[in-house]
């Protein structure tokens, strides 16, 4: 039997963990702080209930099944249809999550790459230095 060459997944990582499972207010307020680079920037209220909405994503997810995962993420949903459902014996592969220069960008990837280290992967979370949605030139210059 040939042993497989390692792999390198790059993906790109968005606030969809979070969005996917809020409230209607729980996504207002993910829109709303999409491009904040800083919690402390953020309303104390507003940030306990996205901190609060993060941890409930995080309990969902450390019980998620692989179907359950990759409804709950697109970036899960990508990697889990990658490996087409068979995330056992990859651990030679590297992931590499691209997230925005934002906290709910960084903590949606975090908690992406939690589940994926559960499941034996490596996995990299990379903030991109300015990419983020609100400001077009900095983002061009990030890219």
């Amino acid at each position: 039997m040939q042993k497989q060459k390692p792999m390198f997944v790059l993906s790109p990582c968005g606030t969809s963990l979070l969005t996917n499972q809020g409230n209607n207010d729980e996504k207002k307020l993910v829109r709303k702080y999409a491009n904040q680079k800083e919690p402390d920037r953020i309303s104390q209220e507003d940030r306990t209930k996205l901190e609060l909405l993060a941890k409930g994503v995080e309990d969902e997810l450390e019980k998620a099944d692989l179907e359950s995962a990759s409804k709950m993420s697109a970036e899960l949903n990508s990697v889990i249809k990658l490996y087409n459902g068979q995330l056992a014996g990859k651990t030679q592969d590297v992931h590499m999550l691209l997230c925005t220069d934002t906290w709910l960008g960084e903590t949606a990837a975090k908690l992406v790459a939690k589940w994926l280290e559960g499941k034996k992967n490596t996995v990299v979370v990379n903030r991109q230095k300015d990419i983020q949605t609100e400001d077009i030139t900095s983002f061009k210059s990030a890219l």
